[in-house]
């Protein structure tokens, strides 16, 4: 009872406190409280008699509903109950999970223009059989629409002929969505999607390409995939061409079911220049299954390592007179990227990390020969080329900085000890 005049007393106030409040607050504060005391007796008294009628009812009304709910719940159950009985026994109930694919060739594989079947289970949970109809979807061509009789309460295996051919056109590994149709009298059309996978039977998986930039030279591996649990029905033949337009071929015979191979090409006589300068040099590596043009990979041949291999390369050709013509656009390229560097180099980087930075790398391939005549005078031309860019190190109260110090110490080793 306390709960219920706490309550009478909360919703009153709410109501009244405005009226009662605007009219009596700044005139009479004790007037105020005592309206307010009694509208809120007067409205608790008729909200617990209130409550207590409705409790009253409440009882009432449970028993009655009680009863009539279970009247209505028996009536509906018995009438649903013989409604579905009937229906499941006087008509075909089919269902399907899901399906297969069978390929023509039976090597575990759909390859582009090769016809297909299916094969799923049907389970019939009516009691009276059909005859089903057949169609699968997605393909390029339907060749056929077979039918079949399914048995009351019963599951069916159902293996079709080839009912449908892929286009020849298909790209290697696409993804194609199948859509089987089951139809027939009784019932409304089933339908059960899946994707598939469209394949040859051998694809190529990967190119890597190792290059020997100082040497201009590269050594390309292709690795091909047999994806069918077959041996390849040809040999495997690989073409690679390059933007020089030069051409390779292998043949690397027949594959194993599921099994990798591998050619690899060495390709030489490149102009280092051309790997560490711009795009790098394409290649294409074209696959034949036979005379079949299967798919390719492309790749590019580039360094991988320019602050070592630029100056190697240059130090490489540079023993060789004969090879001035290839000497010379390198030593270029190598001063340009010197004098980027001390542009961008930390204040102490030569003198405390000096190893990933070209003029440590011409320091290091210079080291690491004996110097020909005509390396010594290019090494001197490279050190009187970049002596200059010393001034990008600046002095401070007439001491040399750190890497101005490195820098020109560099450049006389590279002048074969002497003085600029």
């Amino acid at each position: 009872m306390k709960e219920i005049f706490k309550k009478s007393f909360v919703n009153a106030y709410g109501y009244y406190v405005n009226y009662y409040f605007s009219q009596t607050f700044f005139t009479n504060l004790d007037e105020g409280q005592r309206v307010g005391e009694s509208i809120g007796k007067q409205v608790g008294l008729r909200y617990a008699q209130n409550s207590a009628e409705v409790r009253s009812f409440n009882e009432k009304f449970k028993k009655d509903e009680r009863e009539a709910y279970f009247g209505v719940y028996k009536g509906a159950y018995t009438s649903s109950f013989n409604e579905t009985v009937t229906d499941y026994s006087t008509h075909p109930k089919p269902e399907i999970d899901q399906f297969d694919i069978i390929d023509d060739l039976d090597d575990g594989i759909i390859q582009p223009g090769e016809k297909v079947g299916v094969a799923f289970k049907v389970k019939n949970f009516g009691a009276k059989p059909t005859t089903i109809g057949v169609r699968l979807d997605g393909a390029e061509t339907s060749l056929a629409t077979p039918t079949f009789q399914i048995g009351g309460l019963k599951t069916t295996l159902i293996k079709t002929q080839m009912i449908a051919q892929m286009s020849s056109n298909v790209h290697s590994s696409a993804n194609v969505n199948l859509i089987l149709n089951v139809f027939g009298d009784g019932f409304n059309t089933l339908t059960v999607q899946r994707t598939a996978q469209v394949i040859r039977q051998v694809t190529p998986v990967a190119i890597d390409v190792s290059p020997n930039v100082p040497e201009g030279t590269a050594s390309i591996a292709i690795r091909v995939k047999n994806n069918s649990r077959l041996t390849s029905s040809s040999s495997v033949r690989i073409v690679l061409t390059d933007a020089l337009g030069r051409t390779l071929e292998q043949n690397i015979g027949k594959i194993l079911a599921g099994q990798e191979s591998t050619a690899v090409f060495q390709v030489t006589g490149l102009n280092p220049i051309d790997l560490i300068k711009g795009p790098g040099i394409a290649v294409r590596a074209q696959m034949f299954l036979g005379d079949l043009a299967v798919d390719d990979l492309s790749g590019t041949i580039f360094t991988r390592n320019p602050t070592v291999d630029l100056p190697n390369a240059f130090a490489k050709v540079a023993q060789d007179p004969s090879l001035q013509n290839l000497a010379l656009p390198l030593l270029n390229e190598l001063a340009e990227r010197i004098r980027v560097e001390t542009d961008q180099i930390e204040r102490r980087g030569y003198k405390d990390q000096p190893g990933d930075t070209y003029l440590f790398g011409a320091l290091a391939a210079y080291r690491g020969r004996l110097q020909s005549d005509n390396a010594k005078q290019l090494s001197s031309r490279l050190a009187s080329q970049i002596w200059p860019y010393r001034k990008a190190f600046s002095n401070f109260l007439g001491i040399k900085s750190a890497n101005r110090i490195y820098f020109e110490s560099a450049c006389r080793e590279l002048n074969n000890g002497r003085k600029l």
